[in-house]
């Protein structure tokens, strides 16, 4: 139980110290002033996957439209605006400062296997859906 507390404390100091080497993270978020306190609010409670953090910025789109917007919400189909800014907020929510779109998108391609997200019928650059509709 104490180590625990311990690796959430060590977690949310990476967190900070991430948010203070990237300062203009606040600033790119409209009517959010901590950005990255909201990125990680239930965090590190349960572990997240990336479709549902996907899902998490989608439903939030007073926050987060500019780097993610739904296109169809009835049928699951969203568009990311900004790849590097999405990529940037799961790095901060997952604690990986590394992270870029490459990688998140290499994780968007194996659940097309997992039938959790696919290309919608008609493909264009950074449009995904989810297999079953929110």
């Amino acid at each position: 139980m104490h180590s625990n507390n311990n690796e959430s404390n060590e977690i949310l100091l990476g967190v900070k110290h991430i948010f203070n080497h990237v300062p203009y993270l606040g600033a790119l978020i409209p009517g959010v002033d901590n950005a990255w306190s909201e990125v990680v609010s239930s965090y590190p409670s349960q572990p997240i996957h990336l479709w549902q953090f996907l899902r998490e910025l989608l439903l939030k789109p007073n926050n987060y439209s500019f780097c993610i917007r739904w296109i169809n919400k009835e049928k699951g189909i969203f568009k990311i605006e900004d790849s590097a800014h999405v990529a940037r907020l799961w790095g901060i929510r997952k604690n990986r400062p590394a992270m870029n779109y490459d990688k998140l998108s290499r994780s968007i391609r194996q659940y097309y296997k997992k039938g959790i997200i696919r290309k919608p019928e008609v493909s264009k650059r950074l449009v995904y859906q989810f297999v079953k509709p929110v």
